[in-house]
């Protein structure tokens, strides 16, 4: 069995070359091609990548939520983290969803509003991501044993 660089070398302009490459991939493929291994478009890995990509999107998006409310409620109450519970935990979480200006001007009931609802996604994407990582755990745990 010559593999591609061996062929490359016995071709009649000894080199490399794209073309010289494609050819003797080809080749060698058209030769071994009873005992190669079949490659399949959907498999186990793929399936985990795409949960992981998507995964990882949840957790981005997550991040960045965090980050516009406390952009938010710093306008409204630059002492929050004093008195609420902490952002990235379940009571902070609840904590914002309710979340009220004591300050009765349009643009703060405004900017409480938009917590509200930057705080409903967040919760969307927190339970996207662990619905997902359970996913690839029962996945990768069936697949891919120790």
């Amino acid at each position: 069995m010559l593999g591609t660089t061996a062929r490359r070398r016995s071709a009649r302009r000894p080199g490399k070359t794209d073309k010289l490459d494609a050819s003797a991939d080809a080749h060698l493929v058209r030769q071994e091609a009873t005992t190669l291994p079949r490659v399949l478009p959907e498999d186990e890995t793929a399936l985990l990548d795409l949960l992981t990509t998507e995964r990882e999107g949840a957790v981005g998006e997550a991040s960045r939520l965090r980050n516009q409310i406390h952009a938010l409620i710093m306008q409204i109450d630059s002492t929050y983290q004093a008195h609420m519970p902490a952002l990235k935990s379940q009571a902070g979480l609840k904590a914002l969803q309710i979340h009220q200006s004591p300050d009765p001007r349009p643009l703060q009931q405004e900017r409480a509003a938009a917590v509200r609802r930057l705080a409903n996604r967040l919760q969307l994407a927190l339970q996207q991501a662990d619905e997902l990582e359970e996913r690839i755990k029962r996945l990768a745990e069936a697949g891919f044993p120790p």
